[in-house]
Formats: C-alpha cells, sequence, structure tokens
C-alpha cells in the first residue's frame, strides 16, 4: 500500500494492519479513535491532577485538550503493555511509546507529542511519582524548515459553489450556511465560530465583538446583512432548544457547540469538487 494512494474505503483492513504492527514492535496497540476517553484506574488521578496543575499555571484550553489527548493515548498504551502503575515506568515502556509515534505519524506530529510527553514525565519526575526523570530521555525531533508561501484561498466562484451545495431547507444545512458565510466574509477562525455567542453580536450597530480565543484580543468586525439574516434565520427556524450560550450547535443530542467546524467546510468542498 503506497502512501497518499489508499482508497477510504480499504480503512478498516488498514487499520487492522497497524494493530498487528503496533502489538509485533511495542507488545501494545495504539489507540487512536477511541470514544471511550476515561482514562485507565490506575493512571487518572495522576493525569487529572497534571491538567490541574497545567490550569493554575494559566495554560489555555486548547492547550490542556492537546495535553489531554496525548496523556491518554500515552496511558492507555501503558495499560495496555502490562504496566500497573507511574512507579513501575521503565525506559523500554518509553521508547516503545516513542517508537510507535514514529512509525505511526509524520515528522511534526511526533514533535507535539514527544514535547507533551516530556512536559508530563518532568511533572511526574518533579511530584516524585517516578525515581528518574524519563523526560531527559525523550528523542528531539528535528523541524524541516520549509520555504514560505501565499496560503491557499478560494477564489470568488469555488465558495459561491460551496454555498450552493447547502440544502438551506433543512436545520443542518441553515446552521452550515450562516456558519459558511460567517467564515467565508469575515474569515473568523475556526475557535472563534465555534466560540460564538448571541450577545457577541450587536443587531443595532451590524457588529461582532469578540475576543479571540487564541490571542485574547478584543476584535469588532462588521456584520454583512446577508450573513446577519443567514444567522437569525438559522436561530429562530434550526437551532434546537438547548441551554449551550454558543450559537452553532449539534444537530443531534447531546445539543452542544460543534467540536470541529472546519469539517463542515470540508464536507461541502468535496461536494463541490474543490
Amino acid at each position: 500500500l503506497q502512501p497518499g494512494t489508499v482508497d477510504r474505503r480499504l480503512s478498516r483492513n488498514i487499520r487492522a494492519m497497524d494493530m498487528l504492527s503496533d502489538f509485533q514492535h511495542c507488545g501494545a496497540v495504539m489507540t487512536r479513535r477511541s470514544l471511550d476517553k476515561n482514562f485507565p484506574d490506575p493512571f487518572a488521578e495522576t493525569a487529572e491532577a497534571y491538567f490541574t496543575h497545567m490550569k493554575n499555571s494559566y495554560a489555555q484550553p486548547n492547550t490542556i485538550a492537546s495535553h489531554r489527548k496525548t496523556v491518554f493515548r500515552f496511558t492507555d498504551f501503558l495499560n495496555n503493555r502490562g504496566v500497573g502503575t507511574y512507579g513501575q515506568i521503565t525506559l523500554g515502556d518509553i521508547n516503545a511509546f516513542i517508537k510507535i509515534i514514529l512509525c505511526n505519524y509524520a515528522k511534526s506530529s511526533a514533535q507535539c507529542y514527544f514535547g507533551v510527553l516530556r512536559a508530563f514525565l518532568k511533572y511526574l519526575y518533579g511530584c516524585g511519582i517516578t525515581k528518574e526523570d524519563f523526560s531527559q530521555k525523550v528523542v528531539s525531533v528535528p523541524g524541516v524548515r520549509q520555504s514560505a508561501h501565499l496560503p491557499s484561498t478560494l477564489t470568488d466562484e469555488q465558495i459561491n459553489s460551496v454555498l450552493n451545495c447547502v440544502d438551506r431547507e433543512s436545520p443542518m444545512g441553515k446552521r452550515d450556511y450562516a456558519l459558511l458565510l460567517l467564515v467565508s466574509r469575515l474569515g473568523l477562525r475556526v475557535s472563534d465560530v465555534r466560540n460564538l455567542k448571541v450577545e457577541d453580536i450587536s443587531w443595532e450597530t451590524h457588529e461582532i465583538r469578540i475576543t479571540q480565543v487564541k490571542t485574547k484580543e478584543p476584535l469588532v468586525l462588521p456584520l454583512p446583512a446577508d450573513v446577519g439574516w443567514a444567522i437569525i434565520h438559522y436561530l429562530k427556524n434550526a437551532r434546537p432548544i438547548s441551554e449551550a450560550p454558543e450559537i452553532f450547535l449539534r444537530v443531534v443530542p447531546p445539543y452542544i457547540s460543534l467540536k470541529n467546524p472546519d469539517n463542515i467546510l470540508i464536507r461541502y468542498m468535496r461536494e463541490a469538487n474543490i
């Protein structure tokens, strides 16, 4: 199987091959996707204490979420490998996890994993949970310097073709159309779209006023008429009844804010053959 040429319908077969490869090389299977994100019991309390420590150190929610994903996969890997507590971690366990990450992820992703792993292992040693500072044993993945380039954009024609793919009569379509108009007209970050609330919109002055999630900087943008009406139609005719403060919600229970709004754009881009 050549990378980049694999039919997506073979994903289950490829997943089985990956699992066999993981077990052959490391004696454990890397959990990539799981509906159950609960930490194994022997590792849960310390992991949650680490995230609380991050929060008390003023880490951003997105940073904590990134660390949570990596620490979950690390502890799940240890649990599958038969490690009972943090105190039983050996250099072999660390090396096996490093190897499985390098085998399964691109260099840029491996850099992120090892950065989080290094910070978590340093925390364990600082708290006296491990007798050895394994953070010093985690390899550094050299970055690849890429030439500067202009970001890719969609043309007006492509944007219109994406918008024309939306079924504006369905509840999901009303939501998606309002969201796509918002990002195509104003260029908001995904995190700011996900976090947008009704009180952020000034209908009298036709403005959107937010504090950006990433930079914490205030931002004031004009509210174009077509964007405003699309949001109104969604709020009045399609948004589920929910106590969630965010404007854009899931269309099926639980009615909470969207986790990955960028997937909406990707789906309609595929429908528009972009």
